[in-house]
């Protein structure tokens, strides 16, 4: 695979009824379009399927990409150095 290029599958996407669960790649491409790493997008990706796609009071996630620009968000501003490379605005 070339870097900087995904091509999606038919299996690579998962759907639900009443919940947006993504798969990896979908994460991975997402966090690239932020500007964000790979790795930032796995410790994400890992860290919401332990919790099976559920928040922190155990109501399941609807918008997958709502809670990864928070977590981006929280991210940069723990570690300053990030917000050059990422393309979030933080006021």
């Amino acid at each position: 695979m070339q870097q900087g290029r995904y091509v999606l599958g038919f299996h690579d996407v998962a759907w639900s009824n009443n919940t947006d669960i993504p798969c990896f790649v979908q994460v991975t491409i997402f966090f690239d379009q932020k500007g964000f790493g790979h790795k930032d997008a796995e410790t994400f990706f890992k860290e919401y399927s332990a919790r099976h796609w559920t928040g922190t009071k155990g109501v399941p996630v609807k918008n997958w990409r709502a809670k990864a620009l928070d977590w981006m968000w929280r991210r940069q501003k723990n570690r300053p150095y990030l917000r050059s490379k990422s393309k979030l605005m933080i006021p």
